[in-house]
């Protein structure tokens, strides 16, 4: 994975007449301010998404990572009659909640892919899409080479879930932070997921700083 996403990286970021050397020096430049805002927790605060270098190194630094998290996730809970259900549809969409630039649609192509799956569509719900729309097709062609699957599409929409005025209710989808929303028949497929996964998190505690660190920040 990591070899075709650097390469998907240098091509959408480099500059007329610019070498790899002096790209990859760039993203070195803001992978440091990257790891920096992470330290202080500003990155929510700075809206630090708006830099497209700074969106390519998150892309390099954390995409793998929690690609894989994502797919131990999954792949613990293979065996439950709800999860195979769900991935055993040849057409499958659900919501990734600030997804940012999806590792959720590589992870879950994979098990999709298994199951026979013909077409997966992630849907990302963030308050930056609109920023992080330039890395969907990078993740979504990891996604097909990754697990050969034959059609992974993702798309999204924009808005603060946090300070949406009719949220109802908590969700974890693919081991992201706890949000509200309304329990309706577009999301119920995704919701079944989520509560599997959810139980999962609690009992494995596979969390780590860096997904506190992004996770949305909601009201006990």
């Amino acid at each position: 994975m990591l070899d075709p996403l650097l390469d998907a990286v240098l091509e959408l970021h480099s500059l007329p007449g610019e070498s790899e050397a002096q790209l990859l020096a760039r993203l070195r430049q803001a992978d440091n301010r990257l790891t920096a805002l992470y330290r202080r927790d500003d990155v929510m605060a700075l809206d630090a998404y708006t830099d497209p270098l700074i969106r390519a190194a998150y892309m390099l630094r954390y995409l793998p990572h929690y690609t894989l998290q994502l797919g131990d996730l999954l792949k613990a809970l293979e065996g439950e009659a709800q999860v195979g259900a769900l991935v055993s549809q040849p057409r499958l969409q659900h919501m990734a909640f600030g997804g940012g630039p999806a590792p959720e649609a590589i992870a879950l192509a994979v098990l999709h892919q298994q199951g026979g799956g013909s077409h997966l569509h992630t849907k990302v719900l963030d308050q930056r899409a609109g920023q992080w729309s330039d890395c969907w097709p990078i993740s979504s062609g990891l996604a097909m080479s990754y697990s050969q699957h034959p059609n992974v599409q993702i798309s999204g929409l924009q808005g603060d879930l946090i300070a949406s005025g009719h949220l109802a209710y908590r969700v974890v989808l693919l081991g992201r932070r706890a949000v509200e929303a309304e329990r309706d028949a577009v999301h119920a497929r995704c919701l079944q997921l989520s509560e599997l996964l959810l139980g999962e998190l609690r009992r494995g505690g596979r969390c780590d700083r860096h997904l506190d660190a992004k996770r949305a920040r909601v009201g006990d």
